[in-house]
C-alpha cells in the first residue's frame, strides 16, 4: 500500500505496508521489497530492533526473525523509498545579491546583516575586513601571514609584524608615513617616541636599590645604621636618591667618595654630572661650608667635595665625617 497526505508531491516520498499472519515458529517473511535500512518493523504493535537484535533485512526482500513467531502473530513491515530532497535543476539566475529573511535567521559560522562587504578571505588566505583587497582602504583591517594591519577612518594605521628588516613587530603610521614602533630584537624591546630615529628610541626602564659606600678609594670598612639608596633609569637617564649614616669610619683616610652607584656613567669627558647634597649634619665642617659632588666619568662613583665661601672647594676627607655623620643626597647623570 503506498499513499500521500495532502497533494501528491513532485519529488515523491513513497512509504509501503504490508502486513502478516504468522504461522507457528516462522521467522521468514517474504517482502514486496525495500531498501535495506529504510524500514520498520512491528510484531503484534511492538516497533522491533533491526541489525540483527530482533530482526534482519539485508537482502531487500526477506525479513527474518532472530526468534520464531508463534501462531497468529501479526507481522507489520513498512519500507520507505529513498529520494533527495535537494536533487533539483535550475535554470535562469541562481545567484542571490540581496537575500530577505522573515522570522528568526540562524547561520554557523559568519552572519553579516550590513549592506556592504564586511570580510574578505582572499586566494592567498589573507582576511581583509571592511575591504576587498589588501592595501587599498583608508580604513579596516588586514589579517595576513605575517602580522596585522590596522587603518583608521583618519589614516592613522597600526602595524603588527611577525618580521621585517628593521626588526620592528609594530610600527605606528599616519598617511602611511612611519611616526613611531615598538621593536623586538634579541637584546630586548624598544619603543620609538614621536619619530623613528635614533633621537626617539627608548630601550630601558627599570627602577630598583642600591647600596652606597664611603670608600677613600682603596678602604671602605665604615660601619652604618642607615644604608638606603633607590634608583629610576630610563633610556640612558640615571637618577639616584640615597642617605648614608656610619657609627665608625673604619680605616677611611683621605679625600672620600660614594661608592656603589648602580650604573658607571657613560665615559663622555666633559659629562660630569652635579651631586646634590640635600641634608647632612654631624660633619666637621665650618658653618660656612656646604657639600657637593661629581660622578667620575667611567666610573661608579661620586667624588664628593666641600665648598666654601672663603676657600673654595676642597676635597671632603675623612676626618670631617664623624661618627654618626649623616647625609642626603640625590644626582643625576648618563649610563
Amino acid at each position: 500500500m503506498a499513499g500521500y497526505i495532502g497533494t501528491v508531491p513532485a519529488v515523491e516520498a513513497v512509504q509501503r505496508r504490508e502486513s502478516f499472519t504468522a504461522t507457528a515458529s516462522q521467522t521468514s517473511f517474504a517482502t514486496i521489497g525495500y531498501t535495506p535500512q529504510f524500514l520498520d518493523v512491528f510484531l503484534n504493535g511492538i516497533h522491533l530492533l533491526g541489525d540483527g537484535v530482533d530482526y534482519t533485512a539485508s537482502n531487500s526482500s526477506d525479513v527474518v526473525l532472530t526468534a520464531g513467531a508463534a501462531s497468529g502473530d501479526v507481522l507489520e513491515v513498512i519500507s520507505y523509498e529513498p529520494f533527495a530532497i535537494a536533487d533539483q535543476s535550475f535554470s535562469g539566475t541562481t545567484t542571490v545579491d540581496v537575500l530577505t529573511a522573515t522570522g528568526a535567521f540562524t547561520s554557523v559560522g559568519i552572519d553579516d546583516n550590513a549592506t556592504s562587504t564586511a570580510i574578505t578571505i582572499d586566494a592567498s588566505e589573507n582576511v581583509l575586513v571592511g575591504k576587498t583587497a589588501m592595501g587599498t582602504a583608508t580604513k579596516g583591517c588586514e589579517l595576513w601571514g605575517d602580522g596585522l594591519i590596522i587603518a583608521t577612518r583618519d589614516s592613522t594605521t597600526m602595524i603588527l609584524n611577525r618580521t621585517s628588516t628593521d626588526g620592528s613587530v609594530m610600527d605606528l603610521r599616519k598617511d602611511n608615513v612611519n611616526v613611531g614602533k615598538i621593536e623586538v630584537s634579541a637584546s630586548g624591546a624598544s619603543i620609538y617616541l614621536g619619530g623613528t630615529g635614533a633621537a626617539n628610541k627608548l630601550d630601558d626602564y627599570e627602577e630598583g636599590s642600591w647600596t652606597p659606600v664611603w670608600s677613600d678609594g682603596t678602604n671602605s670598612d665604615a660601619t652604618y645604621n642607615i644604608q638606603v639608596g633607590t634608583y629610576i633609569k630610563v633610556g640612558t637617564h640615571v637618577h639616584l636618591q640615597g642617605r648614608v649614616r656610619i657609627t665608625a669610619i673604619g680605616s677611611l683616610s683621605g679625600a672620600l667618595r660614594i661608592n656603589g652607584l648602580p650604573f658607571t656613567s657613560d665615559g663622555t669627558a666633559d659629562n660630569l654630572a652635579t651631586v646634590h647634597i640635600g641634608y647632612a649634619t654631624n660633619l666637621a665642617i665650618t658653618a660656612t661650608a656646604g657639600l657637593t659632588g661629581y660622578v667620575s666619568v667611567g666610573g661608579a662613583r661620586a667624588n664628593i667635595k666641600v665648598w666654601d665661601a672663603t676657600t673654595g672647594v676642597s676635597d671632603f676627607t675623612s676626618t670631617m665625617l664623624s661618627a654618626d655623620g649623616d647625609v642626603f643626597f640625590s644626582l643625576e647623570y648618563s649610563a
